[in-house]
């Protein structure tokens, strides 16, 4: 602190070079630039530090290490005395005030940090939104953190998270897609179900696709061996839409092949011993000019140690079946009916 006071002469003086009258109003003039308030102008501006480059042309701190201002090569260069300092920024100036944002020497950034050690870090506060990428009202597409997840946003259910190729918006493709309502895409970028995929799906020495009633205990499974596709390879039936535990595969409804050709399995009740019943769904029954008919299994009471003999029949352009036994019986028949274009091989 310089004492203006200490520096003015008394009396005359010695006039050699100023007299007393000039000196003490250079020094008015020194002490008036530092006590006022922004009303003294050097120039075209309040403090004017020369045409000079220096990485420091003003200095806040010197005590062995130097804390600032100056421009060099066309920066305006903030400088610390050494790179463990930091540069803080406080949300004012009287305590208690709290530490807003850092910038390390080494060049770490806290936001709500004052000691970040990543180059940036937004403190250890919790909320679902941190990073705003985009905000309209209510509208938040973000990233934030709580209760241990790292979540990431989207303003609503109708929107989506989108992963692209490439960021050429000419040619990129978005290949990944996850609805706001849960719904995943792969090349499908408005999925309908939870999973959906638009091409083909392929898997590499995994052995087997394991179905899990609980996490723990596996009760159904989907295997490729040498090519062959095997379902529940240990044993187990396969029921689509049924529950019938005595049939090794048992399906309620149709099986589409090759686009639109069918193959249906419809249940024939009361098949009796030598009448001939029409093979229907309903009401619909199969002409033999579009269908092929074959009985697939069938379930009925031993009889004198006979087993039932099941015969389909061509009549008037449908399909009939009978059972062939003496006796005065009737038994359910599971008939497969297929459009023309399909065949098939049963056996061991």
């Amino acid at each position: 602190m310089i004492n203006f006071d200490e520096l003015e002469i008394s009396g005359e003086g010695d006039d050699t070079f100023l007299t007393s009258e000039k000196w003490n109003g250079l020094l008015r003039d020194v002490r008036s630039f530092f006590d006022a308030e922004n009303d003294i102008n050097l120039g075209d501006h309040k403090l004017s530090l020369g045409s000079g480059l220096a990485d420091t042309k003003l200095a806040l701190y010197k005590g062995g290490t130097v804390y600032g201002l100056g421009i060099q090569s066309n920066r305006f260069t903030f400088n610390l005395g050494h790179n463990g300092a930091k540069y803080a920024f406080y949300n004012k100036d009287s305590d208690p005030k709290t530490e807003i944002f850092t910038i390390e020497g080494e060049g770490n950034i806290g936001i709500g940090d004052s000691n970040p050690n990543h180059k940036l870090s937004l403190g250890t506060d919790s909320a679902d939104v941190k990073i705003a990428l985009y905000e309209n009202g209510g509208n938040v597409y973000g990233l934030g953190y709580n209760s241990s997840k790292l979540t990431f946003n989207i303003g609503s259910s109708g929107g989506r998270y989108a992963f692209y190729n490439d960021n050429n918006g000419t040619s990129r493709k978005e290949i990944f897609t996850i609805k706001g309502n849960g719904h995943v895409g792969i090349n499908h970028t408005n999925p309908g179900v939870p999973l959906e995929v638009k091409g083909r799906i392929f898997g590499d020495n995994i052995g087997a696709l394991d179905f899990m009633d609980t996490p723990h205990i596996k009760t159904k499974k989907v295997q490729s061996h040498n090519n062959i596709l095997q379902i529940n390879p240990e044993g187990n039936p396969v029921q689509i839409g049924r529950n019938r535990e005595e049939l090794a595969l048992d399906i309620r409804g149709h099986v589409r092949v090759l686009g639109e050709t069918p193959i249906q399995i419809h249940r024939i009740t009361g098949v009796q011993s030598g009448v001939d019943k029409l093979i229907k769904h309903g009401t619909k029954s199969f002409n033999d000019s579009e269908y092929n008919a074959c009985v697939v299994g069938y379930k009925s009471s031993i009889h004198n140690g006979e087993i039932s003999v099941l015969r389909i029949k061509r009549k008037s352009g449908k399909y009939y079946i009978e059972s062939v036994y003496g006796g005065n019986h009737t038994i359910d028949v599971d008939v497969m009916i297929t459009r023309f274009g399909i065949s098939f091989a049963t056996g061991n």
